[in-house]
């Protein structure tokens, strides 16, 4: 995961305005709006030293980069539930995908079906966000 994706994802989790995190590191909103776009990363390391203090994340979890970065992000964003749970999708869908019975065509739709399922989620997510804030 980009430092864009773990910031917006464990925002989100923990239920946290990019006001209240720009507040937190002493940045504008707008800088934290830039860090969600992926136009802009932290130059200080006072900064990732508070995005581990407000997010209970080293500070190493946000100045590197890795595709596994997701379950561990999920971890921070909502506790070890979110890990848990996140650590058994991804163990059911490889076990599926390697061992079960369903045809090539049948794994793309399960994997759209999921991927329409989270967008959904995330739509309405920002929808009900942007009315609480507005």
């Amino acid at each position: 995961m980009t430092f864009a994706e773990k910031l917006r994802h464990i925002r989100v989790g923990q239920h946290k305005t990019q006001a209240e995190v720009a507040k937190a590191l002493g940045v504008s909103s707008r800088t934290i709006i830039l860090y969600e776009q992926g136009s802009r990363k932290p130059r200080s390391e006072d900064v990732y030293e508070r995005l581990a203090e407000l997010f209970d994340a080293p500070p190493s979890f946000w100045q590197n980069e890795s595709e596994d970065d997701f379950q561990i992000a999920s971890m921070y964003a909502h506790g070890n539930g979110g890990r848990v749970q996140a650590d058994k999708l991804v163990s059911e869908m490889a076990g599926l995908f390697a061992g079960g019975k369903l045809s090539e065509e049948d794994a793309d739709e399960v994997m759209l079906a999921l991927q329409k399922a989270y967008w959904a989620v995330k739509e309405k997510q920002m929808t009900d966000r942007t009315e609480a804030e507005g």
